[in-house]
């Protein structure tokens, strides 16, 4: 970590150095933002305010420490694309796959705006197959609220679990700390859980995401998950009580695709990550 850290700022120092060269002849070479000439500030009669480089960067700073990959930046809820949702192909008697994805996205949006007017909300269970939007939206949810100064938590569970197992580690230099991990899932104001069951299911699991489920269900802390596990599998999976939990705190959606919309848009040359 601390090596990544240094290239980091390597970089960076690289960059500036070469701004302030003496062959530099402009703001645009002497700056990388020529408004506020890289100080996140903007001087007007009305007063002082953001620049929107600033804004930018610290948007970005502020996405990474919720979780979320550089790969989920385009995860937006107007980019995400109802056409990839058959219209022919039915969930159930009266709702397409095109209708059950509209669902699923307008239920997102009421999330974000409920939560924003501080109005009690449930969470929202994603369920469907791989590639098929689950963590698009999620995602979409988790920058939408960011975007507005609302703290969110990502976590993908499978990772999530990796942490804390290793944190059982005796080494001084461990990175992970288990009240750590697990404080920042708990108390998160908003937590998204992605792929959750897709991992080892064993007692330790079951009573980890147990643990964590029980204490945001009791603290009615909203959860956001997103699962290929139909409702009988959760049980099997997670655990009766985990299960339980779950269908207390969140309503079920669920997104179905003919394919993974992730190989399509590849084979399109494009690089939508679901």
């Amino acid at each position: 970590m601390a090596g990544l850290q240094k290239m980091q700022l390597d970089k960076e120092a690289e960059a500036l150095l070469a701004r302030l060269s003496v062959g530099a002849q402009s703001d645009g070479e002497l700056y990388a933002c020529r408004q506020c000439r890289d100080s996140g500030w903007l001087v007007t009669e009305e007063g002082a305010r953001l620049c929107e480089c600033g804004r930018e960067s610290r948007l970005l700073k502020m996405r990474r420490g919720a979780g979320l990959k550089p790969a989920m930046d385009e995860m937006r809820f107007a980019n995400f694309d109802l056409r990839y949702y058959s219209v022919e192909r039915q969930l159930n008697p009266g709702c397409s796959y095109r209708q059950a994805a509209e669902k699923a996205l307008r239920a997102a949006r009421v999330f974000v705006a409920a939560y924003m007017k501080g109005e009690p909300t449930r969470g929202l269970y994603y369920e469907g197959n791989l590639g098929s939007g689950k963590t698009f939206l999620a995602a979409a949810i988790a920058g939408e609220l960011l975007n507005k100064g609302y703290a969110v938590r990502f976590v993908v569970v499978p990772e999530f679990l990796e942490q804390l197992r290793l944190s059982y580690r005796g080494q001084e230099d461990n990175e992970y700390n288990e009240a750590e991990i697990m404080g920042a899932a708990m108390f998160a104001p908003v937590l998204i859980l992605d792929d959750l069951g897709a991992h080892n299911s064993s007692p330790w699991t079951i009573g980890k995401i147990y643990t964590l489920l029980n204490h945001r269900l009791n603290s009615r802390q909203p959860c956001i998950m997103t699962s290929n596990l139909k409702p009988a599998a959760l049980a099997d999976e997670l655990g009766s009580r985990a299960a339980s939990r779950i269908k207390d705190m969140c309503d079920r959606y669920i997104l179905l695709t003919e394919e993974d919309i992730r190989t399509r848009k590849e084979g399109a040359g494009s690089g939508w990550q679901l």
